[in-house]
């Protein structure tokens, strides 16, 4: 077996991806060295910070370098295009456990998609599920928010940093990334 260039990792292989993620994992080994390969528990001390020389967290960085942050939107939304997916019919039991507790009511808030982009797995799910009832709510940051091109039907959009206290109550919660990486890049 040998290695070929892929979709992946030409995108990946260049500017801006590897701009943004090249710096943290060429440093991550002496990250986890200087730190006795113990859990950042300060989310502005961890793998990303110390791979940039910053005290910035990855959104407030990646504001601050737009062409970053349109790679970062189009990477995420189509990471898991052409691969199962969660809310496939017959995968996991997504309408029950969305269902839970509600009143079947459309004023309901059904689910939260904290960090969802610009809304793609939103409009997964309402496309694989459409009988769930009430609302849909996609947040993100602002600068994320304001990349929305066209509204998103059935689904509202809310800029919020996830970072802060959740304004919206009630409803499930989806937090669509893989948390170890989240943790390295954030």
């Amino acid at each position: 077996m040998h290695w070929s260039q892929s979709v992946v990792s030409i995108h990946w292989l260049r500017a801006p991806s590897a701009e943004a993620a090249g710096p943290i994992f060429q440093k991550l080994p002496s990250f986890l060295a200087k730190t006795n390969y113990e859990e950042p528990l300060d989310n502005t001390a961890g793998p990303f910070q110390y791979g940039h020389d910053t005290a910035l967290r990855s959104p407030v960085w990646r504001k601050e370098r737009p062409h970053i942050q349109k790679a970062f939107n189009n990477h995420m939304a189509g990471y898991h295009q052409g691969r199962p997916s969660w809310m496939d019919p017959g995968f996991f039991p997504v309408k029950e456990r969305v269902e839970q507790g509600m009143t079947r009511n459309n004023k309901d808030v059904a689910i939260v998609d904290v960090g969802g982009g610009m809304g793609h797995d939103m409009v997964e799910l309402r496309n694989k599920q459409p009988g769930i009832p009430g609302r849909f709510i996609l947040q993100d940051l602002p600068q994320v928010i304001e990349q929305i091109s066209q509204p998103l039907k059935g689904i509202e959009a809310m800029a919020h940093d996830f970072y802060t206290e959740q304004p919206v109550k009630g409803g499930t919660t989806v937090k669509p990334f893989t948390l170890p990486l989240f943790k390295i890049l954030t």
